[in-house]
């Protein structure tokens, strides 16, 4: 897969060209010096007592002419020669990013019942549960990326898929954190009996990003998965944990 306009979107720093910013100084001063010569052509000489002449001297003058339209040249070319090399870069926005990750996701969830090992036919106690979104642990290391986009929303190269599915006796949950910006991934399956399950919330997390939001299913034994989303995602995410609640809730009193 060609990562090159998501790797642009995350490494892409706007400047400007050397030669523009040059221009953009020794055209105003050209410019300037062209105004000076030009007022300096006309002088004023005294012929009588009283009396003055005011002489302009052609050459003068049409030399402060040439400098002034050479200075504004030199700026417009500045400006002309800006805007060829930004239409040149590649223009990446936010929101093909996020297309590009929800495509991943759904590319992904055809995997994971493979990756499970599970039937769909034994998965019917209620409907699979999905969270998702941008994942700040830095897990890739150096290859790990983020940026703020336009619409102010933060985003990383790593981004996180949890999967939640339901058999008759237990929970089977697939989690896989891959980057957008390479083929590295990590992922790892789990299966929890509904008895051993103690809670599922939402909570804030610190990472490098600040305060991030969280899902979190926490187990007898202290153990959890954990799972990052994005605000745009907390309804669903909420709906989820009702109905998983529900669940538990339902199981555990059929055990008794």
């Amino acid at each position: 897969m060609d990562y090159s306009r998501i790797i642009h979107y995350f490494t892409y720093r706007k400047t400007t060209p050397i030669l523009s910013s040059l221009l953009w100084v020794f055209g105003p001063i050209v410019f300037l010096t062209g105004l000076i010569m030009a007022i300096s052509s006309e002088q004023r000489r005294r012929v009588d007592w009283g009396q003055y002449v005011t002489q302009t001297n052609a050459e003068l003058l049409t030399l402060g002419i040439i400098f002034a339209l050479l200075g504004i040249g030199l700026f417009i070319v500045g400006f002309v020669y800006n805007y060829r090399v930004q239409a040149k870069v590649i223009k990446v926005n936010d929101n093909e990013i996020d297309q590009f990750c929800d495509y991943m996701v759904n590319y992904i969830k055809t995997q994971a019942l493979q990756r499970l090992g599970l039937d769909e036919e034994n998965l019917r106690e209620a409907e699979p549960i999905m969270v998702k979104g941008y994942n700040f642990d830095g897990k890739m290391g150096e290859h790990s990326k983020m940026k703020r986009g336009r619409d102010n929303i933060l985003r990383s190269s790593d981004y996180q898929i949890t999967l939640f599915y339901f058999s008759k006796d237990q929970v089977h949950s697939y989690v896989r954190v891959f980057s957008i910006i390479n083929d590295i991934f990590f992922e790892s399956t789990e299966e929890y009996f509904y008895r051993d399950l103690v809670s599922v919330s939402t909570t804030q997390e610190q990472t490098v990003a600040g305060a991030v939001d969280c899902f979190r299913l926490t187990t007898s034994g202290g153990t959890s998965v954990t799972a990052t989303f994005s605000s745009a995602d907390a309804d669903n995410v909420h709906r989820a944990i009702s109905a998983m609640r529900n669940l538990l809730k339902s199981k555990k009193q059929t055990m008794g």
